[in-house]
This record gives structure tokens, C-alpha cells and sequence, in this order.
């Protein structure tokens, strides 16, 4: 997925947490990859658009500190990211698909 529309997406999301984890859900439901923060009874969401996934499994969701996510996509080099990643509770592997030697491992969050 183009990694700038992810990162403006999640600095918009994570704006309603303000607590100390700041964490993002990522959803994938209908053929749709989706991000979504709640803190306190504010709550905000948004369709990632121009992601495609090579299988997206309806009602898979994972969670994961925005900071780390936007400390990666921040370091990885190139337009592109590609998250790999199997189960919930594992962690997500970020990589440029370009850039055989950037890999961030991103660790999953309980949201």
C-alpha cells in the first residue's frame, strides 16, 4: 500500500487517543483494510484507500502502537509498504517491496 496515505491516516486516527499507547486497529472486512483509535468515548476510523492485500481474511483485526508504526514508515525507504503478517497475536513484518534490506518488525497491541 502507498505508505504516505497510511501514515497521514494514522496521525489523523490517533488523534482522539490520548492515552499513553496510542494504539491503532487495523481491520480487514469486505475486501476493505480500515484503521480505528477509541480513548474514552471518542472513537475514529478510516478506509485505507489503494490498499490491496494479497488475502484479506473478513473480521481479521490486529492492533499496533501508531508510534511504531509511524517510526517505520518514517525510516523505510520508497513510496510503498507491504505488511505481512498471520496472526493476530504475532508480530506484523513492514518492508518497502522495492528495498530487499529494510524490515521493521512491528509488535501487536491488545485494542
Amino acid at each position: 500500500m502507498p505508505a504516505a496515505p497510511l501514515a497521514s491516516a494514522i496521525e489523523r486516527i490517533v488523534t482522539v487517543d490520548t492515552g499513553k499507547t496510542r494504539s491503532i486497529k487495523m481491520s480487514m472486512d469486505g475486501g476493505e483494510i480500515s484503521l480505528a483509535a477509541r480513548h474514552e468515548g471518542s472513537a475514529a476510523s478510516e478506509t485505507l484507500d489503494g490498499a490491496t492485500a494479497s488475502e484479506i481474511v473478513d473480521g481479521y483485526a490486529i492492533g499496533f502502537s501508531a508510534r511504531y508504526a509511524l517510526d517505520a514508515l518514517r525510516s523505510l525507504p520508497g513510496e510503498a509498504v507491504e505488511i505481512q503478517m498471520s496472526t493476530p497475536g504475532d508480530p506484523m513484518l513492514w518492508r518497502n517491496p522495492a528495498e530487499a534490506g529494510a524490515l521493521w518488525v512491528v509488535m501487536p497491541l491488545r485494542v
